[in-house]
């Protein structure tokens, strides 16, 4: 029986100094205004690394050690600690993350303020989808930088989107359970996420996003030493788009249109003027996003023109 407000899992592997021991530390060094756990699971790193989470058993009160004999990949990690938290929401966190408490417990506050929201994420400078706002990819600038924007967004609800990345999101335990968590299927740390998130939206339990959190992540690490695309990449997306290929989600390009035409309608309105940070933000990010395809790019383009139209830019 769940017996705190939270946990929070964070899954090791290898590359201690340069992401789990300062993630940890970002956390540690403070206090959350809740009841909380941190469960950090070293999953068989071999640099190293696990000794040093060893070493780390007894040092903070909050903190519990799982040592996993053989890499059981991102899912099977976060499916093993999720079995030994004892919090009624879990927060899942790379450990290539700096954030803080008073981030984490802003999502769990956003639950407990509409119950019905059951996972929720939130906005960063390297992540998929409606989650990505523009923004550096170095440490102190992202940081300052995710600070004005979370000044710009405190007065946003959060909004539903198709999917949810697992880099940071605070989900319902009793719909992980429910779902039987992430699926071991997926190799490697590539689509279990989006599957998690399609799985939810099949039994009518929408992913959201907050935009008045941010979390700096650090992005990439060890996939992009792989090179290639390697073949588990392409199982891996073969695997959902047999599971979910029918399952109709909104594209990336008119999820950010959508969330400029809403800043437009609340500075037009007078509710918040700071919402034309995040407007230029998110108009910053529609080039990137434009279609490679010419007939679908021109209608996308002439969106974007009246975007820039109604923003008077």
């Amino acid at each position: 029986m769940s017996t705190l407000d939270y946990s929070v899992i964070i899954i090791s592997f290898n590359g201690f100094e340069e992401n789990t021991g300062p993630c940890l530390h970002a956390l540690l060094g403070e206090n959350s205004c809740f009841n909380v756990e941190v469960i950090l699971l070293d999953n068989a790193s071999t640099d190293g690394s696990r000794e040093k989470v060893k070493a780390l058993e007894g040092t903070d009160p909050r903190l519990s050690i799982i040592l996993n004999q053989e890499n059981r990949g991102f899912s099977g990690g976060n499916n093993d600690a999720f079995r030994r938290s004892l919090g009624k929401r879990i927060v899942f966190l790379n450990s290539d993350t700096i954030t803080h408490w008073n981030a984490l417990d802003q999502l769990i506050l956003e639950m407990d303020e509409d119950p019905s929201i059951k996972m929720l994420g939130p906005v960063s400078n390297a992540v998929a989808g409606a989650q990505k706002i523009q923004c550096s990819k170095e440490e102190e600038l992202a940081l300052s930088y995710g600070k004005d924007w979370m000044k710009a967004a405190s007065s946003l609800p959060p909004f539903p989107t198709s999917s949810l990345s697992f880099f940071c999101i605070a989900v319902d335990a009793e719909l992980y359970r429910t779902l039987d968590g992430l699926d071991e299927s997926f190799k490697m740390g590539y689509f279990e996420d989006t599957d998690f998130s399609f799985r939810a939206r099949n039994i009518n339990i929408m992913p959201y996003c907050t935009e008045k959190v941010f979390v700096y992540h650090k992005g990439g690490g060890s996939f992009e030493k792989l090179g290639p695309e390697p073949p588990f990449i392409a199982a891996n997306k073969n695997l959902f788009k047999k599971r979910h290929g029918k399952t109709k989600s909104i594209k990336v390009r008119e999820e950010n249109l959508l969330r400029i035409k809403k800043y437009q309608e609340r500075i037009k309105s007078g509710l918040d003027p700071k919402n034309r940070f995040l407007l230029l933000n998110r108009l910053s990010l529609t080039k990137e996003y434009q279609p490679k395809s010419l007939l679908r790019s021109i209608p996308y383009r002439i969106k974007v023109f009246l975007a820039l139209l109604k923003s008077s830019i």
